[in-house]
């Protein structure tokens, strides 16, 4: 069947929406092209048994509130480069948790060393 190297790149394109390995530091990256409207919907949204590199993932992002909740888990092996959430909410976080604890986002993201993961993010609104 010609052309079927569109349909594969365009499944590709997708799943990067909603993580992608980046091979040169070994890290697994979350939520990197998931666009801020889509978590106005009700139920959030949420992927289930998405396979990586790294293992089969699992997470959902809802608003509660102004806060986003992301909870995430999965037969994952935490690589070299740890498990970097991006956030898809345009303002600047007042506070980030995981877990409970308070943690910094730093310029690559949100750094998860550990799942089970609830991450707690509140934004400046």
């Amino acid at each position: 069947m010609p052309h079927t190297w569109v349909a594969s790149d365009f499944i590709r394109s997708i799943r990067s929406m909603f993580v992608y390995e980046r091979e040169k530091d070994s890290t697994l990256v979350i939520g990197a092209g998931i666009p801020e409207e889509w978590l106005n919907e009700p139920d959030g949204i949420g992927v289930k048994k998405l396979p990586t590199y790294y293992g089969s993932l699992n997470y959902s992002m809802k608003k509660i509130g102004e806060s986003l909740v992301v909870e995430i888990v999965g037969n994952i092996q935490i690589p070299n480069g740890k498990i970097i959430l991006r956030s898809p909410l345009s303002d600047p976080m007042v506070s980030v948790q995981i877990n409970g604890k308070p943690v910094r986002q730093t310029r690559r993201g949100i750094v998860i060393e550990t799942l089970p993961a609830t991450v707690v993010l509140k934004p400046a609104r």
